[in-house]
């Protein structure tokens, strides 16, 4: 009977044994997962940083350019719609 109580205590402890290195394993591999996850974030802000740096902002100037291009480009497109919507209606009016 000793020998039997031996032989459980024995693999008690073997079982807790392995449980314990399986949660320190599992501990192990979420930390290197949390580095990994770290410096993919860092080294992603690292090239967003410099491929921010190598953008050509505009100037004052070419931006006032650029708008006022913009605002006279949808003011004729409006004067274009208007125009048809006129020549259509005149035409609607005819028949």
């Amino acid at each position: 009977m000793a020998k039997k109580a031996k032989k459980e205590s024995k693999e008690k402890v073997l079982e807790t044994e392995e449980k314990v290195l399986e949660e320190k394993e599992e501990i192990s591999k979420k930390k290197s997962k949390e580095k990994k996850s770290k410096e993919k974030k860092e080294s992603y802000f690292k090239l967003l940083r410099g491929q921010l740096k190598m953008v050509k902002w505009p100037s004052g100037k070419e931006m006032f350019k650029y708008t006022f291009s913009t605002i006279v480009f949808i003011l004729l497109f409006v004067l274009f719609f208007q125009l048809i919507d006129v020549i259509s209606s005149f035409v609607k009016g005819l028949f």
